[in-house]
């Protein structure tokens, strides 16, 4: 109920990126302001970084340096209901994290509407996908800004995919709902007492 998209899809023609997360190094957040620092497409567009952590004063200082304030907002630690709006403003998900068990929060993105950026490694690898996202390849810290700018500069310069990402990421999302999840209990147990014969495939996975 926190997490669903917005009754009318925000105007594209500023698109909108958004980071949620805690701001420490694992998180990679400050690379996202360097992309936007090395690409004069993305500074004519938004990023807001949501969370708090120590690398607060690390991404304030890099977009004091690269003159970012037009472009680069960081709105600190907010609610579930505030990340929920905050996420149907927004047209993008950027997440570069590098360490991530689950990342549930990009399953919140995505059943606001939202396509994902992130890193083709770890839990990020099994839920981005190419019809709901732009996976990004895990490269050293330094090579990460220019790719990341490249993925989000897509959604800029490439018709129609933001759209087509919007619906994948939707359809996707759906597999993760309490009620969907119960169904595959359900048909689970019914395959293992004999009720049915067909071994159910579940998807998501």
């Amino acid at each position: 109920s926190l997490f669903h998209p917005a009754a009318e899809i925000p105007p594209a023609a500023r698109v909108r990126f958004v980071f949620v997360g805690r701001l420490v190094p694992g998180k990679a957040a400050d690379a996202l302001v360097e992309a936007f620092a090395q690409n004069e497409t993305l500074r004519r567009h938004q990023l807001t970084i949501v969370g708090e952590g120590p690398d607060r004063k690390l991404i304030e200082e890099l977009v004091a340096k690269h003159s970012l304030e037009a472009c680069v907002e960081l709105v600190g630690a907010k609610s579930q209901s505030e990340v929920g709006e905050i996420l149907r403003r927004a047209h993008v998900f950027a997440f570069p994290s590098i360490r991530e068990l689950g990342a549930g929060v990009i399953i919140e993105a995505m059943g606001s509407g939202l396509p994902c950026i992130a890193f083709d490694s770890g839990a990020q690898a099994c839920l981005v996908d190419t019809d709901r996202g732009v996976p990004v390849e895990l490269v050293p810290r330094d090579q990460m800004p220019p790719l990341l700018g490249a993925a989000m500069q897509r959604y800029i310069d490439e018709p129609g995919l933001l759209e087509n990402h919007r619906k994948g990421a939707l359809a996707y999302a759906s597999g993760y709902t309490w009620r969907h999840k119960a169904e595959n209990i359900l048909e689970a147990i019914r395959w293992t007492t004999g009720e049915t014969t067909e071994k159910p495939e579940f998807y998501p996975l």
